[in-house]
């Protein structure tokens, strides 16, 4: 029996990086904030708190020395539209088996 591939997604913020979202990086989300994104992220309910916090979980897989503040650095009005297009995309790709889309995303769109 073959072992499943966790997806990654590109992205290019202080150099390339690689996004995965394993259960190890919704475990860190829901520990930093204390909500769980299992059934689904809905980017309207999110604060910059919940946001800096997924995008540093789907990252510290390949550099575990990231704080949230520097990933928080990462981002800034000028990409945050880019960020979530990858973030967006990354989930599409980690629940193939759905349809279900991030709420509020132009992917469901």
């Amino acid at each position: 029996m073959s072992k499943p591939t966790v997806p990654i997604v590109e992205i290019e913020l202080d150099k390339l990086r690689h996004l995965r979202m394993d259960f190890n990086a919704l475990a860190k989300v829901e520990e930093v904030t204390g909500k769980s994104f299992l059934n689904g992220v809905s980017w309207q309910n999110m604060t910059v708190k919940d946001y800096r916090a997924l995008l540093w979980a789907c990252l510290i897989h390949e550099d575990p020395e990231l704080t949230l503040e520097d990933v928080g650095a990462m981002v800034h009005v000028g990409n945050v539209d880019y960020i979530t297009e990858r973030l967006t995309k990354l989930w599409a790709k980690s629940t193939p088996e759905t349809d279900r889309p991030l709420e509020g995303s132009e992917a469901g769109k």
